[in-house]
């Protein structure tokens, strides 16, 4: 199955005090309905309360986790080295109620943190198990902006398929080294630059979002998100949202998107 060109992150949503497990159930079946199969998180979002809620959903059979796509990550959790990550793995299983994760992602460490050959031996040998099903590096920015791209070069190394980078109009310096990346698949994440990108939708009410669909194109956040899903180098961009305002404006996109496609 292939990922959703358009992926729901987890982020925002991950605080239990402010988002009730009814809440983002709600979320994430609307996503299902509108054709969204990605969802990412990571054990370090809320201590893992968002895997904990997918995980509440595939044990009471409210999703089919056939028909979805889960990544998650580990090290900002409890550490990078091989014991605290192999506990990590486990934890995300259990909590996920799963017996494999779809992509595991090295979660923005250090050039340190990542050359570990003893950590990657593991990690592939989980995936030889069927524990994991694809390995990935979520580049940390800091080295995107320097173009310091030592993890990139040793991913293939490492059994990495999938590399996860910051992505949107107003930062785009993966532009310049796309072409280095046609073995590996592509996640962009914060395509909406951290609410920059949002801030003239001027949409508050939900009765209101419906009266949009004619004239979406010039919403700002959707323009944007339009902008990097057109790129087809890129399989996934992950985006998050806050309400449900948010998130159906970017489902209003990947809409549009596929009408567009099509």
């Amino acid at each position: 199955m292939k990922p959703s060109r358009l992926g729901v992150g987890t982020f925002k949503i991950s605080d239990k005090s402010l988002y009730s497990p009814s809440a983002i159930q709600d979320f994430i079946n609307y996503s299902l309905e509108s054709g969204v199969n990605l969802f990412d998180t990571s054990d370090s979002y809320g201590n893992g309360y968002i895997e904990k809620q997918l995980g509440s959903m595939i044990k009471n059979k409210i999703i089919n986790r056939k028909k979805i796509l889960i990544s998650t990550k580990f090290g900002q959790g409890i550490g990078y080295d091989l014991e605290s990550v192999k506990k990590s793995l486990e934890s995300s299983l259990s909590r996920l109620n799963s017996d494999y994760i779809d992509y595991y992602f090295f979660h923005s460490g250090t050039n340190e943190q990542f050359d570990n050959k003893k950590l990657w031996s593991y990690l592939n040998r989980q995936k030889e198990q069927g524990l994991i099903r694809k390995l990935g590096l979520s580049l940390k920015n800091d080295y995107l902006i320097k173009n310091d791209l030592f993890q990139v070069s040793k991913s293939q190394d490492y059994g990495i398929e999938t590399i996860s980078f910051v992505y949107n109009i107003n930062f785009r310096r993966l532009d310049n080294v796309l072409n280095y990346f046609d073995n590996f698949e592509i996640f962009t994440r914060v395509p909406l630059s951290k609410g920059d990108l949002t801030k003239y939708n001027k949409v508050k009410k939900k009765s209101n979002l419906k009266n949009l669909y004619q004239h979406m194109e010039n919403i700002p956040s959707i323009k944007s998100l339009l902008w990097v899903l057109n790129n087809k180098k890129i399989s996934s961009t992950l985006v998050g949202f806050s309400n449900f305002e948010q998130l159906y404006l970017n489902l209003l996109a990947y809409r549009l998107y596929h009408e567009k496609k099509s």
